[in-house]
């Protein structure tokens, strides 16, 4: 079965890893690659046929048609393109995976809205490895109790635009439902019981360090995740789509979309 793909934010670094990492997942066939409409890239070839199933493909900027002539659709691009990739998926009842990250709680909400009417896996990060820490995070809370205090401190490239990281969002937010606990932004001064806290570095080229610390009196306990590689989230996107397909209407979370059991679950933001 040839699945019918439209890309939003192709032109991106995500977006060329998802053109790169194709020829691995020949059950897509790309149908539109979609840019803002000042992109320079705009009009110029992103497929050519002898790669994409006999159809070539160019940029455009055009969300609606895109998505229109699609079975699927990948989002890699800002928060408000994604927005309005899902609310025409949500008219034409096409399913979306959204990796955009940095949405506003107006823009989060309508993303909840629009999946009534179609499904949306929207994930801060496509790692089967982040996880994995995750996991590893909550069980550590769960042994250490509140005698630990938590940090978490996340790394990525200077051209990053939103801080924290929705990842390190993701993390706060899953340990703060064992806890009775505060999340601070960049700390200031001494710190208060319950807090946890989240700093962000920018710089280099670093795909994504993630690292939860727990830390307690002579002793300290450290769960880390880093990408080596930005194609993780790229083929973790493209994996997830093709269990995507077929799904009802709903807001669907990662680690069951690609879990054996390929069930589903409710969605938390991050």
């Amino acid at each position: 079965m040839t699945i019918d793909l439209s890309i939003i934010g192709a032109s991106g670094k995500n977006g060329q890893e998802i053109r790169r990492l194709l020829p691995e997942f020949a059950d897509y066939r790309v149908v539109a690659a979609i840019v803002a409409p000042d992109c320079k890239t705009n009009g110029e070839q992103y497929l050519p046929p002898g790669k994409n199933h006999g159809l070539e493909v160019h940029y455009s900027s055009a969300i609606s048609e895109a998505v229109s002539r699609a079975q699927l659709t990948l989002d890699f691009s800002s928060p408000a393109s994604s927005v309005e990739a899902c609310r025409c998926c949500a008219e034409r009842g096409c399913p979306i995976v959204i990796a955009t990250t940095g949405h506003s709680q107006e823009q989060l909400k309508s993303i909840q809205e629009y999946s009534a009417q179609t499904a949306v896996l929207k994930s801060a990060n496509f790692s089967i490895g982040l996880f994995a820490a995750l996991e590893a995070s909550v069980a550590a809370q769960r042994v250490l109790g509140g005698s630990f205090e938590i940090e978490i401190s996340e790394i990525h490239h200077r051209h990053k635009k939103d801080a924290p990281s929705g990842t390190a969002l993701l993390l706060a937010e899953k340990l703060r439902e064992s806890a009775d606990a505060k999340t601070v932004y960049g700390r200031k001064g001494l710190r208060a019981p319950g807090e946890i806290g989240l700093s962000s570095q920018r710089g280099g080229d670093v795909a994504g360090e993630h690292t939860v610390y727990f830390l307690g009196s002579g002793e300290r306990v450290e769960v880390t995740h880093r990408v080596q590689d930005r194609s993780v989230f790229a083929r973790g996107a493209l994996t997830a789509g093709l269990r995507m397909i077929g799904r009802s209407p709903g807001l669907y979370a990662l680690p069951a979309i690609v879990s054996p059991s390929n069930g589903a679950e409710s969605c938390t933001f991050g």
